[in-house]
C-alpha cells in the first residue's frame, strides 16, 4: 500500500482519502456491497460455481475496502486533539 497525495493505492485500485466525508464513505461501502447482489443470487440460489468466485473476488474487494476506512479513521484520530475529560 502506497499513499500519493489524497490517494491510497492498493492492489491496483485508488481510494480517495481527503476531502471525503464519512456520509460519502458509508454511500461508497453500500453500492459497493450491492453491486455483489447478483452474484450472491446466482451462486447461494442458483449454486452457480462462477459467481461463487466472482463473490470471492468482491469480498477481497470489501476488505481491501474497510481496510482503507480503517487506515483514514487512525489517521483522523491521530490529527484529532485529545479530550482531557475522556482520560482516566
Amino acid at each position: 500500500m502506497e499513499f500519493t497525495g489524497k490517494f491510497f493505492k492498493f492492489a491496483n485500485i485508488k481510494f480517495k482519502t481527503i476531502g471525503i466525508n464519512e456520509m460519502n464513505r458509508y454511500e461508497e461501502l453500500v453500492n459497493l456491497v450491492q453491486t455483489f447482489e447478483k452474484d450472491f443470487a446466482k451462486f447461494y440460489n442458483n449454486h452457480n460455481h462462477s459467481a461463487g468466485i466472482r463473490l470471492r473476488k468482491h469480498m477481497q474487494i470489501l476488505r481491501r475496502f474497510a481496510k482503507n476506512i480503517r487506515i483514514e479513521v487512525q489517521m483522523q484520530n491521530n490529527q484529532f486533539p485529545e479530550n482531557p475529560t475522556t482520560k482516566k
